[in-house]
């Protein structure tokens, strides 16, 4: 059981991972780390049938923190901008 419920949940991870990265805008920028996957419920039914298989429910949330570039370059511009009174030229 404990072996199946950690690849379950290892496979969780893994998928929906790969479908937040799917449905990320491009403009955002999600950085390595930001993210926090936790388990909010679990159900083990260990009656197994006649193949030896028994099932797990489990809930999961995926939570991830974004944002957009241009948003955190306005925000540095606009603080340089108070405290120095300097004047930003992008380069792209």
């Amino acid at each position: 059981i404990e072996n199946s419920k950690g690849k379950g949940m290892a496979s969780l991870k893994n998928s929906l991972e790969v479908l937040m990265s799917s449905q990320v805008p491009q403009d955002f920028k999600v950085l390595k780390g930001a993210s926090q996957f936790t388990l909010v419920k679990e159900e083990i039914n260990t009656r197994t049938n006649d193949k030896n298989e028994f099932s797990i429910f489990t809930e999961v949330k995926l939570a991830v923190m974004g944002f957009r570039e241009k948003d955190i370059l306005a925000v540095f511009e606009s603080k340089i901008k108070e405290e120095f009174g300097l004047r930003i030229e992008r380069i792209n």
